[in-house]
């Protein structure tokens, strides 16, 4: 395992999960040298005029969880404090998380279009699998579930930030963003709104593993979903004075036993 850990690592640092991803192969959407071609921004028009709800989570009473190791999502995992969560997430095995909680395995309307990436269980890019992720400007995209959400335990969402580092050469830094997920049904669409403070952009060794529950939420019978965001604040273009590009780049998105009809 060791070994293993050692070769992801050196792959990891020599690719740096994104400075390099060019040289990967033609992936689609991410192999653009050019930043702005890379952002997938599919709104669907009929979703966009119908009248949207925001309501702000809290982070107690929705038990919103920003990490692994986040009391609100031990508890809902019922998994023990401090149990080894590297094993747990690793792409590599079956039985991990990713594999074993892919949108994809109970909702098969999930599995094409550029969208499906997000669907895969691959949570991590490990180079080869840069091609995974989906990455969106602050306006975010719509995707169709196909079928009407029933009901489901929580809702969880894998990715980083980044300034454009195809373009700039950008240092690590701090950014605050608020992470907004709505629910449309035919009628109305539900956006639960989280603030998340000081997390680090153009670091690539750093995910965020955000989610919360939606088990007393206003899900059902939605039939699409979006992911949009605002950057509240980037340390790196107030340093610097300028204004660059930002964008989310999503790995994973999904539900803990969710039922569809």
């Amino acid at each position: 395992m060791k070994h293993k850990l050692l070769f992801v690592f050196s792959l990891f640092a020599l690719t740096s999960c994104g400075t390099k991803f060019n040289e990967l192969g033609p992936y689609g959407m991410d192999h653009s040298t050019n930043w702005q071609d890379n952002y997938y921004t599919y709104f669907d028009a009929k979703l966009a005029v119908l009248p949207t709800e925001t309501i702000s989570l809290d982070k107690d009473a929705n038990k919103v969880f920003t990490s692994y190791a986040d009391p609100n999502f031990i508890a809902q995992e019922s998994r023990a404090a401090g149990e080894d969560a590297l094993i747990y997430y690793d792409d590599d095995t079956t039985d991990g998380f990713g594999q074993t909680m892919k949108l994809s395995n109970v909702n098969s309307y999930v599995k094409e279009g550029v969208t499906s990436k997000l669907f895969d269980g691959r949570m991590f890019c490990y180079s080869r699998y840069e091609k995974v992720r989906v990455q969106i400007n602050q306006n975010g995209f719509t995707c169709g579930l196909g079928k009407k959400l029933v009901s489901s335990d929580y809702l969880y969402l894998h990715f980083k930030s980044s300034l454009d580092f195809k373009s700039h050469q950008v240092d690590m830094h701090k950014s605050d963003i608020t992470i907004k997920i709505t629910f449309y049904s035919n009628e109305k669409g539900i956006t639960y709104s989280y603030p998340l403070t000081d997390i680090l952009s153009n670091a690539g060794e750093s995910y965020y593993f955000y989610g919360f529950s939606t088990k007393d939420l206003d899900l059902n019978n939605a039939t699409s979903f979006a992911i949009s965001y605002t950057l509240d604040k980037d340390e790196y273009n107030i340093e610097k004075g300028v204004n660059y590009d930002h964008a989310l780049l999503l790995y994973e998105f999904g539900f803990k036993n969710p039922t569809f009809q």
